[in-house]
């Protein structure tokens, strides 16, 4: 009897596959042990961005300061535009799904209803080359009244986390219950493939179901900014930026043989019945 013959759609589909190289898994971290010059300024350049020694490890401060707010800053930088004040850095190669994160120390000096106010956000930007359709996620803390936000006698002031919706706005996503201050948190935005999800310390707080444009859900910058409310300067120490690249792409093609194994194997079986 003849040995069944496999199907050439199958066979030479398991080929390609089985030939092709499986996608890189590269991760990229700062870690702030020096201030890598490819953190570009973005909007307006923040008064400090800089490594510092605290805790017996290299961080990342960025500051804030009154002489560059909007009263002191040149008259074509005068905007609320350029109240956010931070820095960029660009990457390449990082299509969804992806997960970008940072650590940010939770100074108790934040949390307060009459201190300086105070905000500090990690952003993301997708990879749509039309920048007024471009999605930027964005997450951090402030301690400005949600309604009253230049106020700082404002009576509802409160210190809590946002996640800011490209459809929608800013999100107001309360405390986890027992947050710690004077101590280290991560601040994590995945991109899914379909949704944009904000981690506290890797709990989900706020699934965003507004997406980027299809083919540009990619990972094109990281910043880490502050926004200057014209009082008092501060300063938020961050470290560990990372933007991770999801298995999704390689468990993917795994998958894909896997399933053209399966079927050929079936063929076989059932041809030689």
């Amino acid at each position: 009897m003849n040995t069944p013959r496999i199907p050439s759609i199958l066979g030479t589909a398991l080929l390609a596959l089985l030939g092709a190289t499986a996608p890189a898994l590269t991760q990229w971290t700062e870690t702030f042990d020096t201030t890598d010059s490819s953190w570009i300024v973005d909007r307006y350049a923040p008064s400090g961005f800089n490594t510092v020694s605290f805790g017996g490890d290299n961080r990342l401060q960025i500051s804030v300061s009154t002489a560059d707010n909007a009263t002191n800053r040149p008259a074509a930088f005068s905007s609320a535009f350029y109240n956010t004040q931070g820095r960029r850095y660009d990457l390449s190669g990082y299509s969804a799904p992806w997960t970008l994160s940072a650590q940010v120390y939770l100074d108790s000096a934040f949390n307060t209803t009459t201190g300086t106010l105070a905000r500090s956000d990690l952003w993301a930007r997708d990879t749509n080359p039309v920048e007024n359709q471009a999605f930027y996620p964005i997450f951090g803390f402030t301690n400005a009244s949600p309604t009253d936000g230049f106020n700082p006698a404002a009576a509802d002031r409160s210190f809590r986390l946002r996640a800011f919706d490209s459809s929608f706005g800013w999100r107001d996503l309360g405390l986890p219950t027992g947050l710690s201050f004077d101590a280290w948190h991560t601040f994590s935005i995945s991109a899914t493939g379909s949704t944009y999800e904000y981690l506290f310390d890797d709990v989900l707080l706020y699934t965003q179901p507004a997406y980027s444009d299809p083919g540009a859900d990619g990972l094109k910058s990281a910043y880490i900014q502050s926004y200057n409310f014209g009082g008092s300067g501060y300063s938020v120490l961050w470290d560990n930026v990372s933007a991770i690249p999801e298995p999704g792409t390689y468990a993917a093609w795994f998958g894909g043989a896997t399933l053209l194994v399966v079927l050929i194997r079936r063929l076989r079986r059932h041809r030689q019945s």
